[in-house]
């Protein structure tokens, strides 16, 4: 008969919950910071759980301590691009979507392979697989359960990734550096934390500062500093407030912030995207349009164009811009889904379009889409601009979705889309589906004027769509023929990568 081995110490099985822990709340992190400002398909989140799995299989097919070392050398070096980029957003979406992607493979391999090289004698296997199932199963919760309800902001990502990290723990080189090279690194990364506070962004200079930290820790093989190094990071990301941020709340739909820009601009942000403006005019609130509804816009000129437009149905409320065209007698119903939205839209310390307009407001908590169809209501425009962050609403750019909006408007009523977009050309599909329902379109992209963008307006690219040509006869030279070039979006199908910007 075998003797049983020795029980587990609680420190080992502290290591072994953290161990699995990172990795699984990585892979939801990464996940929902990507799918933010892109779209939630299982184009995105099918990946990290491929790499997750993939780790895994590599970690537990076959120990190697050097392997083990090697991925911990790219989680540290890898630690500086990916820590600028939470900053400096406006990367390409291939380079961002590979950095994170890759950087959390490395340190889920490394999590794992610690994992695999720490297993226990045959007879304690059940404890250890049931005290990485706990870690597993608390990394998901903490990242899908716990965080939204903790924190006002998508701070749990940043947390996973300070304590991916962590994980590397003592310093066991087998990439030796010479002291040089390691003492000139840390003063570049230090170098570049002073460039960036003076350019304006102190998270940006904490951030490095903290990773010259760690790298410091890993050349002295310091164990202790490099723990120091973590707690300063996860203390830097759950207190760092930016300048001029008067409000911000998290829902089910993302983290929305109110912040003031200068000359007293109120702005509403998600993510990366600006989803409303109001400038301040002699000390109060300017009822006129900005940032994507400037008059000169696209928008602009639609509205400008419908002297007899009275009924206006918007899907995606933003900070209510639109409402400042509105006139006496005019009804503008707005169809928003975030109840977050409308309570900052109504806050009139912040902005006072809804509050200001002399036009009759009703605003509708609820998928615009689904609102729509369940409604009998006319209008003569219909404006669909709901975004979340910079994400492609899918569900509101198929045919179904737009053969429902054509069936809300009068027999001259105009449809117009937002399609602005970083990474995808949203216009052909809308141009696909216009021609397969046929209704004729336009697009125009803007770009605004020196003096139209410090009246806060911002380029947008809007599409416009009517039953009949004539309907859009007052679209000028600025409006382009909108062509039907593009996949042909269904409830039942949509291709995203075939409208990637690479």
């Amino acid at each position: 008969m075998v003797p049983a081995s020795d029980p587990i110490a609680p420190a080992r099985r502290g290591r072994w919950i953290l161990w699995s822990f990172v990795p699984s709340a990585l892979m939801l992190g990464v996940t929902r910071y990507l799918a933010t400002d892109v779209a939630s398909v299982p184009l995105l989140w099918i990946v990290p759980l491929f790499l997750y799995l993939t780790t895994f299989i590599i970690a537990f097919g076959r120990e190697s301590h050097r392997r083990t070392m090697l991925a911990g050398t790219v989680v540290r070096f890898g630690a500086i691009p990916l820590l600028l980029s939470f900053v400096l957003r406006d990367w390409n979406l291939a380079v961002q979507m590979g950095l994170h992607r890759g950087w959390f493979f490395f340190a889920a391999l490394v999590g794992h392979s610690r994992l695999a090289e720490d297993r226990p004698p045959p007879d304690r296997l059940t404890e250890f697989y049931l005290w990485i199932s706990i870690g597993g199963v608390a990394g998901g919760a903490f990242a899908a359960l716990l965080a939204p309800v903790v924190f006002s902001s998508v701070l749990e990502y940043p947390i996973a990734v300070a304590l991916g990290l962590a994980l590397l723990g003592p310093a066991r080189r087998i990439v030796v550096m010479p002291d040089r090279v390691s003492v000139g690194l840390v003063v570049l990364l230090l170098a570049l934390a002073w460039l960036g506070r003076i350019q304006g962004e102190p998270l940006l200079a904490v951030l490095l500062t903290m990773v010259a930290v760690v790298h410091a820790a890993a050349s002295l093989r310091r164990p202790g500093l490099l723990a120091g190094a973590v707690a300063f990071a996860l203390l830097v990301v759950l207190v760092f407030n930016p300048s001029g941020l008067l409000a911000q709340e998290r829902s089910f739909f993302g983290v929305y912030q109110v912040e003031m820009r200068a000359g007293g601009t109120m702005e509403l942000r998600s993510g990366t995207t600006t989803h409303g403006t109001q400038r301040a005019v002699d000390g109060s609130r300017s009822l006129q349009a900005t940032s994507y509804y400037h008059p000169a816009g696209p928008i602009g000129q639609v509205m400008a164009s419908g002297a007899t437009r009275r009924s206006v149905g918007i899907v995606g409320l933003g900070v209510g811009g639109l409402a400042a065209y509105g006139r006496p007698g005019d009804s503008y119903t707005f169809f928003e889904i975030d109840p977050a939205v409308v309570e900052i839209a109504e806050n009139t310390e912040f902005f006072t379009y809804l509050s200001g307009t002399p036009a009759a407001v009703e605003v509708v908590v609820g998928d615009g889409r689904l609102a729509l169809g369940d409604s009998d209501e006319q209008f003569d425009l219909l404006v669909i601009d709901a975004f979340n962050s910079d994400a492609i609403p899918i569900h509101l750019l198929t045919r179904e979705a737009i053969e429902t909006y054509a069936e809300r408007l009068v027999e001259d009523g105009v449809l117009a889309i937002h399609v602005s977009n970083r990474h995808f050309a949203l216009a052909p599909v809308v141009g696909r589906v216009g021609g397969a329902l046929g209704l004729s379109g336009r697009v125009q992209f803007y770009r605004p004027t020196e003096a139209e963008a410090n009246e806060g307006s911002l380029g947008s690219l809007w599409v416009v769509l009517a039953r009949n040509p004539g309907t859009l006869s007052w679209a000028d030279s600025r409006w382009e023929e909108l062509l039907s070039e593009g996949p042909l979006w269904t409830d039942d199908y949509s291709d995203i990568l075939r409208v990637w910007r690479f």
